[in-house]
């Protein structure tokens, strides 16, 4: 995908970030284009190959009306994971690394309820906090909110589908 400067994007290591430029420079090879990434938030800059950016999980910001989509994730019961760790970490892996938003969603879901149930380790809680990362970027800038309030809307969200499934069983 062609992307021009001032395009908002989500970066997947480092989040929502907007487009401030192309660089190019000479390398031993000959020369590589790349997209200089301003990241939201803490300023930071990333130069991104522009050949590698689909490779590198590198995706539009969602549109507005995919946010609702997002908190309906949030709110539906889980995903049984798989039991063995190498496996399950893979599959969350992959879905919050070359995932949309409700990729993101599901998987920050599914981590959430396994912490829920005591069944989560280290590799599990680190991706639970890269997730979470990446979708509270990206629902802060879609939504116009700030980290605190977007972090609040998924935490409440969650809770309020634990609580409701606590209830029922």
């Amino acid at each position: 995908m062609e992307y021009s400067v001032g395009d908002m994007v989500i970066h997947p290591r480092h989040g929502a970030g907007q487009i401030t430029g192309v660089k190019h420079k000479e390398l031993v090879e000959g020369f590589k284009h790349y997209y200089v990434l301003e990241i939201l938030g803490n300023s930071s800059v990333v130069y991104v190959p522009i050949r590698k950016m689909n490779e590198l999980g590198v995706r539009p910001v969602m549109p507005k009306k995919r946010l609702k989509k997002v908190l309906d994730v949030l709110s539906c019961d889980p995903v049984h994971l798989p039991e063995d760790k190498v496996e399950r970490q893979m599959q969350v892996r992959d879905k919050i690394r070359m995932g949309g938003p409700l990729e993101i969603a599901e998987a920050v879901r599914d981590l959430v309820w396994l912490e829920h149930l005591d069944r989560i380790n280290k590799a599990d809680s680190d991706l639970l906090t890269w997730g979470r990362k990446l979708l509270i970027s990206e629902m802060s800038l879609v939504a116009k909110l700030g980290d605190v309030e977007a972090s609040q809307m998924i935490d409440d969200t969650l809770q309020a589908a634990i609580a409701s499934k606590s209830n029922v069983d």
